[in-house]
């Protein structure tokens, strides 16, 4: 049984069409916002001397690791719909 036959690789490997990149795109930048927001608010609701590490943690995730991830998705996302002329 072959790709052709079956319709989809052995595997369980589907292809992507258009609709579920959007889909998936749209369920990751609701993700890393909503990780964004919960890194704030444990940041303005818990004590820094007594929460240290865990403050950190929440600060480098919601400041730095969390918005460049979603920058470089968000940048993927819009260069993968323009054409070079």
């Amino acid at each position: 049984m072959n790709v052709h036959q079956y319709g989809r690789h052995y595997s369980g490997y589907i292809h992507p069409q258009p609709d579920d990149w959007e889909h998936r795109m749209t369920r990751k930048t609701i993700f890393w916002l909503t990780i964004i927001i919960l890194c704030i608010i444990w940041l303005l609701t818990h004590e820094a001397c007594r929460h240290p590490v865990e403050n950190g943690v929440a600060a480098l995730t919601g400041f730095i690791l969390a918005p460049l991830r979603l920058a470089t998705m968000l940048d993927d996302y819009s260069t993968d719909d323009e054409t070079d002329i």
